[in-house]
């Protein structure tokens, strides 16, 4: 539900859930969701994706009509793949979508 909530995506399934064990095999509070590398972290309210903060698709990938025929016109949460000089490549969480800008 919350996770839902937060990503923006109503029909999100993340199953295999475990428990990040911390010191003397007490929790932490981080749980990890190896399939779909996400991580979510109970004490600060961080939700990531292979260990880097999610951010909104940026406007220059979500403005295309291709990007609203996919996905409609709800923002949804990205993160990033790899970022160099002339490449921006990200995966949309949620989905088996990755979406690359080129300049």
């Amino acid at each position: 539900g919350m996770l839902r909530l937060a990503l923006r995506i109503p029909n999100l399934n993340v199953t295999g859930w475990v428990q990040r064990p911390g010191e003397g095999g007490t929790g932490t509070g981080r749980w990890d969701a190896a399939e779909a590398e996400l991580t979510v972290d109970l004490q600060t309210a961080e939700v990531l994706w292979r260990n880097d903060d999610l951010k909104p698709v940026p406007d220059s990938m979500s403005e295309y009509h291709d990007y609203g025929a996919l996905f409609g016109r709800a923002p949804l949460h990205c993160g990033l793949v790899v970022r160099q000089e002339h490449r921006h490549w990200v995966h949309v969480v949620g989905t088996d979508y990755d979406l690359i800008d080129w300049d």
